[in-house]
């Protein structure tokens, strides 16, 4: 793995024979399972790499992306930047606000349960929905199925650019939870707040490209929502024309003062900017981790996007994580609003600047 830090990895360990393998899957069941059959040979933050003890299974089974030279790589933050920004994107930015931040988080915190497939979750898609058509965004839930019959529903709002051969920046955020009752305050109602503060502050505002919205459905169970949209883009030839993705998951927990961008490493370039506005407009620290896994962002980079997550420190991510006790009162609400920004800044930048 060429460029992963050597003062974390003896260069000697990737030397080895085998292959190795990135734990790809959020499933804590399937994680069990992989740590039994595997020796892992790094493991920070969201990135965990592994070797088979022996052939198992696990090869034609979800959660394990074969990995190649050069893919696994890290960039501290004294290594990123500052970035410029017109005064103009630093004002619209400013209206981000933190009570209407919090007036949503408790809203879909309310309803018992958003679990994929439960009522609750049709509940909140409805109250996304109508968010989004209360902006004037062309809005929408889009459905698919489980193998056994059961829907699951992305909700997609769009504001068009000018011309019909705009190009497309997206931003997202998945909805669903672990199905704890009034619980998922940080994963991942943080992300979906954010993504509907975006959508208020964007749909006001003349862009040079369309701006697409989603907040996926199914994401605990295995990134089922987001695949499914990549894929239908892909079949429908409109994934070529997403410039950019930023995803917002778990942005509500802060311990460290420290925000990961993850991608793939051939969007280094454009994690960089994102990376550089968090260190400019935020008293935050960045950094950036490759590749990209285990999140919404993830589908779309696989089919050749630019596609990247914002996170909160993961190996000091919050620890009701997945439990009942994932509640707004360990939310960091300044931590929330500068990721809030930060995103909308660099799509403003990438709109204005490319």
């Amino acid at each position: 793995m060429k460029f992963l830090l050597l003062a974390l990895l003896p260069f000697s360990l990737w030397a080895q024979t085998g292959d190795y393998y990135l734990v790809n899957t959020p499933n804590l069941d399937l994680q069990k399972k992989i740590a039994k059959n595997t020796s892992t040979v790094f493991k920070r933050k969201q990135t965990w790499v592994v070797q088979l003890k022996k052939d198992s299974a696990l090869l034609s089974s979800a959660g394990l992306k074969k990995l190649g030279w050069g893919e696994v790589n890290e960039i501290p933050s004294e290594k990123i930047g500052k970035r410029k920004l017109s005064q103009d994107i630093l004002n619209i930015v400013s209206q981000v606000s933190k009570s209407r931040l919090q007036s949503d988080l408790q809203n879909l915190v309310n309803i018992e349960t958003r679990k994929a497939g439960t009522a609750g979750s049709e509940t909140a898609q409805h109250m996304i929905l109508a968010e989004f058509r209360a902006l004037g965004l062309e809005a929408k839930r889009v459905c698919y199925a489980f193998s056994n019959g059961t829907p699951y529903c992305n909700v997609v709002a769009q504001k068009k650019g000018p011309g019909e051969n705009a190009k497309t920046i997206a931003i997202v955020g998945h909805y669903d939870t672990v199905g704890k009752a009034f619980a998922g305050a940080d994963d991942n109602t943080s992300g979906t707040v954010g993504v509907l503060e975006a959508a208020r502050i964007l749909s006001q505002e003349k862009m040079n490209h369309n701006i697409l919205f989603v907040t996926f459905d199914a994401e605990e169970l295995g990134l089922y929502g987001s695949k499914a949209l990549a894929s239908q883009m892909a079949r429908e030839g409109t994934i070529k024309d997403i410039r950019m993705l930023f995803n917002m998951d778990m942005i509500g927990y802060n311990k460290t003062n420290m925000v990961t961008v993850q991608t793939d490493s051939k969007y280094e370039a454009d994690a960089r900017r994102i990376a550089e506005i968090i260190q400019t407009i935020t008293p935050y620290k960045s950094e950036i981790m490759m590749p990209a896994s285990r999140s919404d962002h993830e589908p779309f980079a696989k089919k050749g996007v630019s596609a990247h997550l914002t996170i909160e420190d993961w190996d000091n991510h919050n620890p009701c994580y997945h439990q009942t006790c994932d509640q707004e009162d360990l939310m960091d609400w300044d931590f929330v609003e500068g990721i809030v920004k930060s995103n909308i800044a660099a799509i403003l930048d990438l709109d204005r600047n490319g």
